[in-house]
C-alpha cells in the first residue's frame, strides 16, 4: 500500500498531487462553526482547506494548509470564512495569528491553530475532545467541501457535505484511523473536522490529515485514511488560547 499525505497539496497543483475532499457523503445541515480557510494570492484569495471554530477567536486546522514548505508559508495573509454550509460565504475574518505545534516538515505535527481579528457574529463554537478515548470501532462524521469524485476536477460542490465513517481505529501516536468503504475524504478536505456524539454532544476529535492512494495510485482508494487526534495535542491547544479560555467550559470527555 502507497500512503499519500495530503499535505502535499493543499492549495496548488504544482505542488502536489492528492489532498482531501468528501467521497459519497450528503450534504450537511446547518454546520456553522466548519470554517474555510483563504491566503492571499496574487491578490485574490485561494482555497483548499477547512477548519473548526473550536473557541470564539480560534480555528483549529492542519498545519500544512498553511505551509508550502517547513518553512515557508502560502502567504502572509490568511482569512477565515465561516457561518454558511455554502462553500466561500458568510462572515469573512482576517487571521492575526498562527501557531504550529512543530516546524520539523510539513507533515509530522500536523495541527494548527489560527487566531482571528475579532469573534464571528452568533456562532457557536464546537466542543473539542481533550482528554484521549477509546476510538475502536466507533463510527464518525468527516465534513468538507471537497472533491466527491477523485478523478473530476470539477466535482468540488458548492455545499458543504458529510459522511459516516465507521470502526474507528488509534493509529500511530497522534492519529485516528479508519479503512474507507462506501465513503471517504478525499481531494481538498485537509483541516476538515471529525465528529462523534458524546454525551449527545457532538464534538470534535480529528482533524483531517491523510489518505491512501491504491496500488494504481488512484487517489483516495487506498485502505486507510489518517486524522490528527485532538486529545493527543490537548495541552498544546490549552496552552495557545489559554489566556482566553475557560477551561472547564471547553473540554468535553466520556
Amino acid at each position: 500500500m502507497k500512503f499519500l499525505l495530503i499535505i502535499v497539496c493543499a492549495f496548488t497543483a504544482s505542488n502536489c498531487a492528492i489532498s482531501h475532499r468528501i467521497i459519497n457523503g450528503t450534504e450537511a445541515l446547518p454546520k456553522p462553526w466548519v470554517a474555510r480557510i483563504h491566503f492571499e494570492h496574487h491578490g485574490h484569495l485561494d482555497s483548499n482547506c477547512g477548519g473548526s471554530l473550536i473557541h470564539p477567536e480560534w480555528i483549529l486546522t492542519a498545519k500544512h494548509c498553511l505551509l508550502e514548505t517547513k518553512t515557508r508559508l502560502y502567504s502572509k495573509k490568511f482569512y477565515v470564512y465561516i457561518g454558511e454550509n455554502e462553500r466561500d460565504y458568510g462572515q469573512l475574518i482576517k487571521v492575526i495569528e498562527w501557531h504550529f505545534y512543530s516546524t520539523y516538515n510539513r507533515g509530522d505535527n500536523d495541527v494548527a491553530l489560527l487566531r482571528l481579528e475579532k469573534i464571528p457574529n452568533k456562532i457557536n463554537r464546537i466542543p473539542i475532545l481533550l482528554q484521549d478515548m477509546p476510538y475502536k470501532g466507533l463510527t464518525a462524521k468527516i465534513y468538507g467541501w471537497g472533491r466527491t469524485d477523485p478523478h473530476n476536477r470539477t466535482s468540488s460542490p458548492k455545499k458543504l457535505r458529510e459522511a459516516e465513517v465507521e470502526n474507528l481505529f488509534p493509529c500511530y501516536d497522534d492519529k485516528i484511523c479508519f479503512h474507507p468503504t462506501e465513503t471517504n475524504a478525499c481531494l481538498g478536505d485537509s483541516g476538515g473536522p471529525m465528529t462523534v456524539k458524546l454525551n449527545g454532544i457532538e464534538t470534535l476529535i480529528g482533524v483531517s490529515h491523510a489518505v491512501s492512494s491504491n496500488k494504481h495510485d488512484i487517489p483516495c482508494s487506498g485502505s486507510i485514511t489518517s486524522y490528527t487526534s485532538t486529545a493527543y495535542y490537548a495541552n498544546w491547544i490549552q496552552t495557545i488560547v489559554y489566556e482566553s479560555l475557560e477551561i472547564e467550559d471547553f473540554e468535553y470527555y466520556l
